[in-house]
């Protein structure tokens, strides 16, 4: 058909440069989900592991893209954000629905919602096609599934922002700031383990401790609050969700083989305190980048969920 043009040949390099992004981000977290989750393990030579991480990450990458349901949820929530942002930079009208008013909170929730139960069900499809060809991987149980799936979705983050360090310059901010606030929390967390009592890692190799403090680093990045209030509700405000999924992933690391462990509620605290004054900085500057894009804000006091905030990369630990 003469009227159809052909994409050019940048967009065939681009689409390629991702998919190979993607693929070698996903197998380094696959490899790290070997490395952390006690349940999961690859059998066999190194070669014989190398091959079949690398099996399961094409299988992986391809079920993430491909998943039909996960691309129309994935488009539904994004004109819902989308309808939300617009609504946030208009006047007030006492007239509107609350659920149209909150959608901007609504969709982001939905996306990590989406995320957690979607990045499991990928993985386990992975590794069963890989037992299907007889591949030596195990992985058995819906926690151990779990697990493996959202520490395979850290880990792969942490390539994708060192990839992003050599792209367009609006990706090279959004990695460094991530890369920095990712080492932010990864200083707080040492510093809390070094200084109190109450913090302990689980004995084992420095490195996987290290890796564990990362990967948890990276799921604490995850969740994120851009308020425009004041500078101390704010802190505070931050202090509170902190602290709760520091809880949550103290929980979370009983199905690694190395446990972070915070006892008492006011060690919670102080370890959130310690994360939030270590992270404050960068937030504070990132947050100013931002609200120059929004230099009128009839709102005030309002939450803000911005969309781009990643600076190309989706906000989402699926991706």
């Amino acid at each position: 058909m003469s009227g159809i043009k052909a994409p050019p040949a940048r967009f065939w390099a681009r689409l390629a440069g991702q998919l190979f992004t993607s693929l070698v981000a996903t197998a380094v977290g696959i490899l790290i989900a070997v490395r952390l989750v006690p349940d999961f393990r690859l059998e066999g030579s190194v070669a014989q592991q190398l091959s079949t991480g690398l099996v399961i990450a094409v299988i992986f990458v391809i079920g993430i893209r491909l998943l039909p349901i996960l691309v129309y949820l994935f488009l539904l929530l994004k004109r819902v954000v989308r309808r939300g942002e617009r609504h946030l930079t208009e006047e007030p009208d006492f007239g509107v629905s609350d659920l149209k008013f909150f959608a901007p909170v609504l969709g982001a929730g939905f996306l990590g919602f989406v995320s957690v139960v979607v990045t499991p069900a990928v993985l386990w499809l992975s590794v069963w096609l890989c037992g299907v060809l007889g591949l030596p991987v195990q992985l058995s149980g819906f926690w151990p599934t779990v697990v493996a799936a959202l520490v395979v979705a850290a880990g792969r983050r942490i390539p994708l922002w060192l990839f992003g360090l050599v792209g367009p310059a609006q990706a090279r901010k959004a990695a460094a700031w991530a890369l920095g606030e990712c080492a932010a929390i990864t200083g707080g967390l040492l510093l809390a383990v070094a200084m109190l009592e109450g913090v302990w890692l689980e004995s084992g190799p420095g490195e996987q401790q290290l890796l564990t403090l990362v990967v948890l680093a990276v799921l604490f990045s995850f969740v994120e609050l851009d308020l425009a209030i004041p500078l101390v509700a704010a802190v505070a405000a931050m202090l509170l969700v902190n602290s709760l999924t520091l809880w949550l992933l103290s929980w979370f690391s009983t199905g690694m083989d190395i446990m972070l462990k915070i006892s008492g509620f006011w060690t919670l605290v102080l370890v959130a305190a310690i994360v939030t004054i270590a992270t404050l900085p960068i937030r504070i500057a990132r947050w100013r980048v931002l609200r120059r894009r929004f230099a009128y804000d009839p709102w005030p006091g309002q939450i803000h969920y911005y969309n781009d905030s990643m600076g190309g990369f989706d906000s989402s630990p699926t991706y």
